[in-house]
């Protein structure tokens, strides 16, 4: 009965922190990474002290999976909060990464990056090209690229150095095809100099991708308000995770394997 009862908390508890982790991640991530580390240690614990193979079983798999996400997650913060905006006194390009527009106005997050790329551009000696990477997100008949190009010229940016990638949907396609559109313009031997501007909490997860891809590239992060910060940071943290996805199942059915045979030995 002790067995059951102590699952079924367990289970309650790891159920509210799923389902509740949305919700409170986006407003205390800090908050919710203590609530998780302390269950995490509480888990850790239980099979210490406790003499039934299938609940320790139960409680070992979650211990597991649980541990694997909060070192995701904390990771993820760590890599975000100490990240330092890379020193570039020469550019040969700017790669501007879109983000979803479901209206007709640039959204707070890509005028931030689009703000950030006029600073920068501005503070460079040199006048590299800027590449705007975006498709089409909405209803709206601009792509997103279409809809920075013309917040940059607004802003005082030359039309003639702007290049428009229109075609990609998601992060890993802004850096692919914007790679291809710089492989068409660059007319020199040596490998260009390339600088990716997009939000501070984004810039963990580009990196991945861009080394990914053996792009050598370097990054400015643009700040974001903490009223979008926190629930993007949720996002990033659900996309690195699906992105590994295949090895982390893998790494999960290996688990449940040792633990089974521990269980029938």
């Amino acid at each position: 009965m002790f067995y059951i009862l102590g699952t079924v908390i367990i289970a309650v508890i790891e159920f509210l922190l799923i389902y509740q982790a949305r919700a409170m991640y986006s407003r205390w991530p800090f908050l919710y990474m203590g609530i998780a580390g302390i269950f995490l240690i509480a888990l850790g614990s239980v099979p210490l002290w406790d003499a039934s193979r299938l609940f320790n079983f139960i409680v070992g798999m979650m211990f597991f999976v649980n541990l694997v996400f909060f070192v995701i997650m904390a990771n993820y913060m760590i890599r975000m909060r100490f990240w330092k905006d890379s020193t570039i006194k020469d550019v040969d390009y700017i790669v501007v990464l879109g983000t979803r527009i479901m209206s007709t106005r640039i959204p707070p997050n890509l005028k931030s990056r689009l703000d950030k790329t006029i600073e920068t551009y501005r503070q460079l000696k040199c006048r590299p090209k800027i590449i705007v990477s975006g498709g089409f997100s909405s209803t709206n008949p601009k792509s997103e690229a279409e809809m920075m190009q013309n917040y940059l010229v607004k802003n005082g940016i030359e039309p003639e150095v702007i290049i428009v990638e229109s075609r990609s949907l998601n992060t890993m396609q802004n850096l692919e095809y914007s790679s291809i559109r710089i492989r068409a313009d660059w007319e020199n031997n040596y490998f260009p100099q390339i600088l990716i501007i997009t939000s501070d909490y984004h810039v963990p997860r580009v990196n991945q991708y861009a080394n990914d891809l053996n792009l050598r590239s370097n990054f400015v992060q643009a700040k974001t308000f903490k009223l979008f910060k926190y629930p993007a940071m949720f996002r990033e943290f659900t996309a690195f995770a699906w992105y590994r996805r295949y090895t982390l199942l893998t790494t999960f059915l290996l688990m449940f394997v040792i633990l089974v045979s521990t269980l029938v030995s």
